[in-house]
């Protein structure tokens, strides 16, 4: 899979394509190490291109939504194709991680936040 990721002034964001890996997990993780030390706390992670999601790669999504939670980094996932959705839904997933239809949803969720989560 390719992970892309850009740092901007209100999030890190993370654009996954293709099958989601151990790597591509590790690499989130690292984003969100940098993100418990910046300001804005926040990871979008973009999830339209995602072919594949195994099980594996399925429970460190999880692994890294309780570190996320416990550091104070806001890991918000969108815009994941309806195929994939239902295997998280399916595994019960859907009501722990945060997924969110698009990006300005992603965005809007993070205003009503406030700037508690950037400080």
């Amino acid at each position: 899979m390719a992970v892309f990721v850009q740092h901007m002034k209100y999030c890190s964001l993370v654009m996954a394509k293709g099958c989601v890996n151990t790597e591509d997990c590790t690499m989130l993780e690292q984003v969100m190490r940098c993100a418990a030390l910046s300001k804005n706390k926040t990871v979008w992670v973009d999830c339209e291109s995602i072919s594949s999601l195994p099980t594996q790669s399925l429970r460190m999504l999880l692994s890294l939504c309780s570190k996320a939670e416990s550091s104070g980094v806001e890991l918000l996932f969108y815009q994941f194709n309806p195929k994939i959705h239902r295997v998280i839904e399916k595994a019960g997933l859907n009501s722990v991680l945060n997924i969110l239809p698009t990006m300005a949803d992603a965005y809007a969720y993070c205003r009503k936040k406030g700037p508690s989560k950037t400080k």
